[in-house]
C-alpha cells in the first residue's frame, strides 16, 4: 500500500455521513534529516550585557528563573517527575517524561536571567532527544505517538531561534509532515469543515492494531482508540483536547519557521476538532465554558489564540476571551488560585483534584492573561500580579535549608537536593508537599519568563511599566520596595517617555511622583501615570502608603480569610497544621526599612517571548 492516506467508511467510528481518512500502517520514517553536533554539541551563551546594580531585597523574578534554570539542568533524569524531599534519604517517587520540556524552556530562562549554569547538560538531553527518535526508526513497524513530538518541535523552535541553525529546521520540518501523515481526518458529508485528531495517550502496535498506551488505572471515562473521542475528558488524563493542541501548536511552529502551509492547512482541522461542541460545556466553544483538567484547557487557549493571531481570526480571538473570562470565574486570581481540575466530580474524579492548585493549571492562566494583554484583547496585569506574586512564587521551592531539613537534616543529601532547588509543586490553600514536579517546574518557570517580560515594554518611543516588580531593561530599571514599603524607583537609562501602570489597590490620588528629587504631577491617563520627556540619568520615585486589608473567599471546598498587604496574601485561614507539609505565606512583609543587597543584573541582547506571531 502506498504512503498516500486512504478512505474508510466511518461506521465504525461515526455517523454514515462522514468518512474518515486513516492514515497508512506501518509507519514509515521516510527522511530522516541528519545527526550530528552542531545542533547540540556546543549550546550558545545568552547574549546580553551585565551590569552591577544595588536593589532593594524583594521578589525579583530573573532570580527566581534562574533557580529554574538549576532546577532543569539538575532534573535531567528521563523519568524523574515527581522528586520527594519529605523522606530521608529523599528520593524520585513517580516517573513522568518531561525533558522537551525543558529543552523548549531553558533558551528563555537564560534569556532572562543571563544563566549559564548547565550548558552542557542542555546540549545532552537535546541528544537524548534526537538519538531517541533514531533509534525508534532504525526498528520496523515502530509505533508514532503525534502529540508526544509536540514539545520537541517548539523546543527546537527555540533553539533555532537563538542559534539559527538549518538543522532545527530541518527536524521541524521532518517531525511536522510526520504529524500531518499520521493525522485521522474526518470529512463531513454535510458540506462542514474537515477536523483532525490523533487518539489521545493511544499507540499502535507491531501488528497495526491500536491501544491505550496510558497503563496508570482505568479511566472513569474510558476511551477507545481510534475512535473519534467525544468528551475532553476521556482517557486517563482527561485532556483530549490539549493533546490535540500539541499538534496544531506544533504545525503552527513548522508554518513559521519553513513556510510549510501544509502544516497551516493541517492545522485548520486540529483546530476544527478543538473547537466541536462535544468538548466544551453546554454553549460551547461560543461562551468559552470548559471543564474538567485545568491546565489541559488552559494550555489549548494559549494555542487557540496563537493560531488566531496567526489566521487574524476574530471569533476564535473572542471565543478565548470568554474562556479566560471563565477561568477567571472559577478561579481566585487575585491570589493565583486555580483547581486542578474544575467540576471533577462531574467526570467521576476525585473531589480532591478540586482543592489542590497545580502549578502548570495556574501558570498557564497567567501565560494566556499575558498573551491577551499583548494582543489587545483586555487588560489582565492585575491578574498577571496577582499570580505571580502569590502562589505561583510560593509554589516554587528556593530554600535548600528547608528542603534538607524537611529530608531528616543530612548534609550528606545536599548534592541530590541542590538539583532540585528551584523547582514547583503542587498546592493545597494553606499548605504545600514537599515533593518537586518535573511538569510543574517548567510550566512554572515559563509563567516566570512571561511576567517577567510583561513587566516593562517598550513601543514606540514610549516605554510602560505594566507591573510594579523589579527588573532591568534597556530603557529603565524598576527598583520595588514592595509589598514592604510603598516605593517603587524608576532610572532612566535612555530617553524616553513613561508609563506606569498603577494596579487596582492602588488609587492614583494617594501615590506622591518626584523626578530627580523634585514634585512633579504626571498625567493620569485610566490606570497608568504619564511621564513624559525623561532623559537617561533621570530617577522617578513613587511613594504611597501599602494598605491592607481582610477578606472573606470561598474556594477549594471552604471558607477562608485572607490578608493581604497591597497585592500580597500575607495570611490565610483556617490553616492546615499537618508538619508533613510546608506550609504557604508565612514570610514577613511588613519589615521596614528594606534590606539593600548587590546583584548583577543581566539585559538581554533580544526580547525573550516563547511566541511570536510570524505571518
Amino acid at each position: 500500500m502506498s504512503l498516500a492516506l486512504i478512505y474508510l467508511s466511518l461506521s465504525q467510528f461515526s455517523s454514515a455521513e462522514e468518512k474518515t481518512r486513516m492514515p497508512d500502517w506501518p509507519t514509515v520514517w521516510k527522511g530522516m534529516p541528519g545527526f550530528d553536533k552542531s545542533l547540540y554539541g556546543a549550546v550558545p551563551e545568552p547574549e546580553g550585557t551585565r551590569r552591577k546594580a544595588t536593589v532593594p531585597d524583594t521578589l525579583d523574578l530573573a532570580e527566581r528563573i534562574n533557580l529554574s534554570v538549576n532546577a532543569l539542568t539538575g532534573n535531567y533524569d528521563p523519568n524523574a517527575q515527581v522528586f520527594d524531599f519529605g523522606m530521608n534519604p529523599p528520593k524520585v517517587v513517580d516517573i513522568g517524561y518531561v525533558l522537551p520540556k525543558h529543552l523548549r524552556t531553558l533558551p528563555m530562562l537564560r534569556g532572562v536571567s543571563g544563566s549559564l549554569q548547565g550548558l552542557d547538560t542542555e546540549g545532552l538531553i537535546m541528544q537524548s532527544q534526537l538519538e531517541a527518535l533514531r533509534n525508534t526508526s532504525a526498528e520496523a513497524n515502530s509505533h508514532f505517538f503525534s502529540p508526544g513530538y509536540g514539545p520537541l518541535i517548539l523546543a527546537l523552535a527555540k533553539w533555532d531561534e537563538r542559534q539559527k541553525n538549518p538543522l532545527a529546521k530541518s527536524w521541524i520540518s521532518y517531525l511536522a509532515a510526520m504529524m500531518r501523515e499520521n493525522s485521522i481526518v474526518i470529512k463531513p458529508g454535510n458540506g462542514g469543515e474537515d477536523r483532525a485528531f490523533h487518539p489521545p495517550s493511544s499507540l499502535r502496535d507491531k501488528e497495526g492494531k491500536w491501544f491505550d498506551a496510558d497503563k496508570r488505572f482505568i479511566s472513569p471515562m474510558p476511551y477507545h482508540p481510534p475512535e473519534e473521542p467525544v468528551a475532553d475528558q476521556q482517557g486517563v488524563e482527561g485532556t483530549v483536547k490539549w493533546e490535540q493542541a500539541l499538534v496544531l501548536r506544533a504545525l503552527l511552529r513548522d508554518f513559521q519557521v519553513n513556510g510549510e502551509r501544509k502544516s497551516l492547512k493541517m492545522a485548520d482541522k486540529y483546530a476544527n476538532f478543538i473547537l466541536k461542541s462535544t468538548m466544551w460545556e453546554e454553549g460551547g466553544p461560543t461562551n468559552g465554558a470548559f471543564a474538567g483538567h485545568w491546565h489541559g484547557n488552559l494550555w489549548t487557549l494559549q494555542a487557540l489564540l496563537e493560531y488566531s493571531l496567526v489566521k487574524k481570526d476574530a471569533k476564535i480571538q473572542q471565543i478565548v476571551v470568554e474562556a479566560y473570562q471563565h477561568a477567571r470565574n472559577h478561579g481566585v486570581l487575585e491570589i493565583g488560585w486555580v483547581p486542578s481540575w474544575l467540576n471533577p466530580e462531574k467526570f467521576k474524579r476525585s473531589p480532591v483534584l478540586g482543592q489542590l492548585n497545580e502549578t502548570c493549571g495556574v501558570a498557564d492562566t497567567l501565560i494566556l492573561a499575558v498573551m491577551l494583554s499583548e494582543a489587545g484583547l483586555g487588560d489582565y496585569w492585575d491578574d498577571v500580579d496577582g499570580m505571580v506574586r502569590n502562589y505561583v512564587t510560593q509554589m516554587q521551592f528556593c530554600d535548600l535549608d528547608e528542603m534538607r531539613s524537611r529530608s531528616g537534616g543530612n548534609p550528606g543529601n545536599d548534592a541530590l537536593l541542590q538539583k532540585y532547588v528551584g523547582g514547583f509543586g503542587m498546592a493545597e490553600p494553606t499548605a504545600i508537599k514537599p515533593q518537586v514536579l518535573g511538569c510543574c517546574s517548567t510550566n512554572g518557570a515559563l509563567s516566570l519568563v512571561e511576567a517577567w517580560r510583561g513587566i516593562v515594554t517598550n513601543a514606540g518611543g514610549v516605554t510602560t511599566v505594566n507591573l510594579l516588580l523589579n527588573r532591568a531593561s534597556p530603557w529603565l530599571d524598576v527598583n520595588s520596595y514592595l509589598p514592604n514599603e510603598g516605593k517603587v524607583e524608576l532610572r532612566i537609562l535612555k530617553q524616553t517617555n513613561v508609563r506606569v501602570r498603577l494596579p487596582a489597590w492602588l488609587p492614583a490620588s494617594t501615590v506622591t511622583s518626584n523626578v530627580g528629587g523634585r514634585a512633579v504631577k504626571p498625567v493620569l491617563e485610566g490606570k497608568y501615570l504619564v511621564f513624559s520627556n525623561l532623559r537617561a540619568g533621570d530617577d522617578v520615585t513613587l511613594t504611597f502608603q501599602v494598605p491592607e486589608k481582610s477578606e472573606k473567599r470561598t474556594f477549594a471546598g471552604q471558607e477562608y480569610t485572607l490578608g493581604f498587604r497591597g497585592g500580597n496574601l500575607v495570611d490565610i485561614q483556617p490553616r492546615n497544621s499537618d508538619p508533613a507539609l510546608l506550609p504557604l505565606f508565612t514570610t514577613n512583609t511588613a519589615i521596614t526599612p528594606v534590606p539593600m543587597k548587590e546583584v548583577e543584573r543581566f539585559i538581554p541582547k533580544e526580547e525573550v517571548s516563547f511566541f511570536k506571531v510570524r505571518h
